[in-house]
């Protein structure tokens, strides 16, 4: 059982370093074609888009828990429906949300807007990559993780090819593009679809709506806590230090991508750490194994930041060498968190995961209130880097009381079964 979940987990490690990959490359082609106020509007932009994406996409993991519950003899098929039409729903009220923006003279606000909105869109595509890992096919979802960023690759390649370099408008056309293409299949098996078979669908999507319900709010709190430093300095700074601190985010995607690899080849284990208390320390002997090579890895790119700025990004203020540093950091802290929160959702401990969300989110607006009018867009990256060590710790105390809890339940199980004897 093991290594078949090893192997399902390296499949999706593969894709997902694709994905990041061309994804990372978008971004170099962007910065290298735009100046940094550009890439100001960008970086905000592509912040709304992920948490839109990825907060809509929670419809996708309520899917899989319909489909894969005990006594449901439908299988995914019959949800894939219900759960596009519940994301297009979503998708139309964030449309009239990013039209009505243009009445706001903000370029900032108006690239917000259109991020939720692309993002959702974006977001249909994911269906069919959730109907893969319903059906455990962890090869399909491999080989269909990367087209979403490789589509946007190939569209920003094109754009330079016809513009020469890239305005405020022309960043977001592309993902507006890439959104279309992409959202154009789920959005086709709904309309070749009869009306009566829609509308049954419907029911299904409210249903699967309120069921993705708690789902989506901890997606939300979660990664608003996570990105809050851009979402709130773009109030406090300039576009261009915005760019800065996008292009010191880009950079961290090299230590991230090797940290989420090693995080998600150490989550099958986590539901066997809670058999006996040796597998549970077995399991935090690998978590501190994990602490060292991910500490290591990410020491080795915070020392390579000024290099690789130079070669990817071209000649920008040694300050976003400082702050992609700071930025790295903070990923490496939250990649930690990771395998304990995979331990705590493995124990059912649902409450305590949003707690420290939310937590986290709390003590990241206040931090970044209190540092980003004073120290600008640095006090945003040391704001980041206290919050994730708060959420760190969090999740530590949590994962010690589960240690305690486990401990108990199986002492007193050994009791029953010696009076048992």
């Amino acid at each position: 059982m093991f290594k078949e979940s090893l192997r399902s987990y390296t499949f999706v490690s593969v894709g997902l370093v694709m994905a990041k990959i061309t994804g990372f490359a978008t971004s170099v082609i962007i910065a290298r074609n735009s100046t940094a106020e550009v890439f100001g509007v960008y970086t905000v932009f592509f912040t709304v888009y992920v948490i839109s994406a990825t907060v809509v996409d929670q419809l996708d993991n309520a899917m899989i828990i319909s489909a894969n519950s005990p006594g449901n003899a439908k299988g995914v098929n019959e949800y894939i429906l219900p759960a596009v039409v519940a994301k297009l729903l979503i998708v139309t009220a964030f449309l009239v949300l990013a039209s009505l923006s243009f009445a706001i003279d903000s370029m900032l606000f108006q690239a917000s807007c259109m991020g939720v909105a692309l993002g959702a869109i974006s977001s249909l595509y994911n269906t069919k990559i959730a109907a893969f890992r319903a059906r455990l096919d962890f090869r399909g979802v491999a080989l269909r993780q990367p087209l979403p960023n490789l589509v946007v690759f190939v569209i920003a390649l094109v754009f330079l090819w016809r513009l020469n370099h890239y305005e405020k408008d022309s960043v977001i056309v592309v993902y507006m593009a890439s959104a279309i293409i992409l959202s154009s299949i789920p959005i086709f098996s709904v309309l070749k679809d009869s009306t009566e078979e829609v509308t049954r669908a419907l029911k299904r999507a409210l249903r699967l709506l309120h069921a993705a319900t708690p789902l989506i709010i901890y997606a939300a709190i979660s990664l608003t806590g996570n990105r809050l430093d851009v979402l709130l300095a773009s109030e406090f700074v300039t576009t261009s230090e915005i760019g800065y601190y996008g292009i010191a985010v880009r950079v961290s995607i090299i230590a991230a991508i090797f940290n989420g690899v090693l995080v998600t080849i150490t989550l099958p284990s986590a539901p066997f750490a809670l058999l006996s208390k040796f597998e549970f320390r077995q399991y935090l002997k690998k978590f501190l194994f994990l602490v060292c090579l991910q500490t290591s890895i990410s020491l080795i790119v915070i020392m390579s930041t000024p290099l690789l700025v130079s070669i990817l990004f071209g000649p920008y203020p040694n300050e976003v060498a400082t702050l992609a540093a700071l930025v790295i950091f903070q990923s490496m802290l939250l990649a930690l968190s990771t395998p304990l929160v995979s331990l705590l959702q493995s124990a059912r401990r649902n409450f305590d995961i949003l707690l420290a969300a939310f937590v986290k989110l709390v003590s990241a607006t206040i931090l970044l209130i209190l540092l980003v009018p004073k120290y600008g867009i640095l006090g945003a990256a040391v704001g980041s880097i206290l919050s994730a060590m708060i959420f760190f710790v969090c999740v530590g105390l949590q994962t010690s009381s589960l240690y305690r809890t486990l401990s108990a339940d199986l002492g007193r199980e050994k009791s029953k079964q010696e009076e048992l004897q």
